[in-house]
């Protein structure tokens, strides 16, 4: 095992509530943020635990945080706003997500090498009809009218070729 996964828990943990995390954790809880926040808390100390006890080096997970919201560019966010957000916290290198919103990802591998902590292989057709923007607006996955979708690694547009050198130089 490579790494353990606990994305929709640890999203819980520094998000500002609103009634989406209700669908992250149990029911019983829903609509009580500082009871989702105490059982995602303790979600990832589990998964951490279960981790070392695998010998796994590596959890992901959306971590959430007050400051996604400073991640849009109005009122502009410096760069200082972000380190104090993510002082130790490494990355978990998804090209999919960064080729549908237009950032090439063997570049930003370059970027941010020393950030990288796990990679998660996942690739993604873009859609541009003319029709479809590049905003999964509220269209379901799988949905040919998306401006974009996930497909199985090598169906899609990603350039894995240009990944694997960039990550055989790291």
């Amino acid at each position: 095992i490579g790494a353990l996964s606990a994305h929709l828990a640890g999203q819980c943990v520094g998000d500002n509530w609103d009634k989406r995390l209700d669908n992250f954790a149990p029911n019983a809880i829903a609509g009580q943020p500082e009871k989702i926040r105490e059982w995602a808390i303790d979600f990832m100390k589990t998964t951490a635990r279960a981790a070392q006890l695998l010998g796994v080096k590596v959890v992901t997970c959306f971590l959430g945080s007050p400051i996604w919201a400073m991640w849009y560019s109005f009122p502009q966010t410096t760069p200082e706003m972000v380190d104090e957000g993510f002082p130790t916290l490494g990355l978990n290198f998804d090209p999919s997500h960064l080729f549908w919103q237009g950032v090439n990802p063997a570049v930003f591998l370059r970027d941010f090498a020393d950030r990288i902590y796990h990679v998660h292989m996942k690739d993604v057709k873009i859609n541009r009809d003319d029709r479809a923007g590049i905003l999964g607006s509220h269209i379901e996955f799988g949905d040919t009218r998306r401006g974009w979708n996930f497909v199985s690694l090598g169906h899609g547009d990603v350039d894995f070729d240009a990944i694997i050198r960039e990550l055989n130089q790291m």
